[in-house]
């Protein structure tokens, strides 16, 4: 009997040990079973299993401590990254363009033509004139002497309001026939821009006639060989000068302007020394 016993229980531990171990190895006895094969663990190595587990976390979590340099918790929920590539494959800004919602600039136009030479700032309490003159224009003393385009000895035209910015302007009028006229190039225009140029005096001679018709681009510069090259010499064909200051003839014209093209003197056959006694208070003043 004995020997079939053992023969009975070597079969039975043969058979636990082919499917994986005791109910004890898988996880504990029966509670159902009976026999001695079928007892689960003594209770304190069921107690102590998770304390087993727990002491691997911790020990898990003190090496990932030690990898990392810090104590910042594992983050169990974090977010997954974003995909970047959308990014990486996007086309790039362009920053040549206006910034959004910020309106172009308009075009802008050109700056009309000005005077080269500007009047000066007026001082306290002065007004500066307006320069190129505003009106309104007129031909007597104290108005602003209207536009008028004459000629210079290359054909180019110029205008009498773009001399507005010199502090004082001397305008004479000259015909060739005229000896009076050809007399006063010689000993006062050349002289007299000599003298109160650097004082600020702007010399301006304009040939209105020649011997016997209009004045041409010959005499402009004829008569440029007479008198500084200072002086500003222009010709005027259609003698436009004389009609404008509405004047009886184009010889012999004196006009004077102070800044702006106010007219402080207009007189044909004018005395030139009280034309130039004019120009020295202006230019003193």
């Amino acid at each position: 009997m004995r020997i079939v016993w053992f023969m009975g229980l070597a079969l039975s531990v043969g058979c636990e040990a082919a499917i994986g171990g005791s109910d004890a190895e898988r996880g504990g006895a029966d509670p159902d079973a009976t026999g001695p094969h079928t007892a689960g663990p003594p209770a304190e190595e069921v107690e102590d299993a998770p304390r087993d587990v727990a002491d691997s976390y911790d020990a898990g979590l003190e090496a990932h401590d030690v990898v990392s340099g810090g104590d910042t918790e594992p983050t169990l929920d974090a977010e997954p990254a974003e995909d970047t590539k959308a990014a990486v494959d996007a086309e790039p800004a362009d920053d040549t363009g206006p910034a959004a919602d910020v309106p172009a600039e308009p075009d802008v136009m050109p700056e009309p033509d000005v005077p080269t030479t500007q009047a000066p700032d007026a001082g306290p309490g002065e007004v500066s004139p307006a320069c190129p003159p505003t009106g309104p224009f007129g031909v007597t003393v104290g108005d602003v002497v209207a536009d008028l385009a004459l000629l210079d000895c290359d054909k180019n035209p110029v205008t009498l309001h773009s001399l507005c910015g010199n502090a004082v302007t001397w305008v004479y009028s000259y015909a060739e026939w005229c000896p009076n006229c050809k007399s006063n190039v010689k000993n006062v225009v050349g002289p007299r821009d000599v003298a109160l140029g650097p004082l600020g005096l702007k010399t301006v001679l304009i040939a209105e006639q020649g011997n016997t018709g209009p004045a041409t681009a010959t005499l402009c510069k004829a008569l440029q060989t007479q008198v500084p090259a200072s002086v500003l010499v222009l010709y005027d064909p259609t003698e436009s000068f004389k009609t404008l200051l509405q004047q009886a003839g184009p010889n012999e014209i004196s006009l004077v302007l102070s800044q702006g093209g106010r007219i402080e003197y207009l007189q044909r056959y004018a005395s030139q020394s009280e034309v130039g006694a004019k120009l020295e208070a202006l230019l003193n003043d």
